[in-house]
């Protein structure tokens, strides 16, 4: 597996996407084929097609911030038509804080095109605080 440049930029190109609020071209990066999931950081965001997806992600990109995330670290590898990266980033809030926004996506050549076929976003949280969240089984 090799390094891909062009999975960087479609990561980076994802991340100006978010940041010009432009949630239709998010949207129309990703797979319409049969077998995709994206999981958000909530506990219901599993969507397993992108009208589920654009059901999340329109609100969550229009009224978002608007601002480029900072420190971008992404690692990237491509074999064939199959790509991945493993990405994460600071989201500011209008607070003055912020955090770390950790992400891997998986990507598939379609007609020459990268289409993001799966996405998952979490937030990291230190171990010791998972008991404090927790839900009843």
């Amino acid at each position: 597996m090799q390094p891909s440049p062009e999975i960087q930029a479609m990561v980076m190109r994802s991340l100006r996407d978010m940041a010009a609020k432009n949630a239709q071209a998010i949207l129309d990066s990703c797979s319409r084929e049969p077998g995709v999931v994206f999981i958000g950081t909530a506990p219901n965001e599993w969507m397993e097609s992108v009208a589920q997806l654009e059901a999340v992600a329109r609100p969550a990109i229009e009224g978002g911030s608007g601002g480029m995330p900072a420190e971008i670290q992404i690692q990237t590898g491509q074999e064939g038509t199959m790509g991945w990266a493993a990405y994460r980033y600071t989201v500011p809030l209008p607070n003055g804080r912020a955090f770390v926004l950790r992400a891997t996506d998986v990507w598939h050549q379609e007609g020459g095109t990268w289409k993001c076929v799966h996405s998952h976003l979490s937030v990291g949280l230190p171990d010791e605080l998972v008991p404090s969240i927790a839900q009843p089984a």
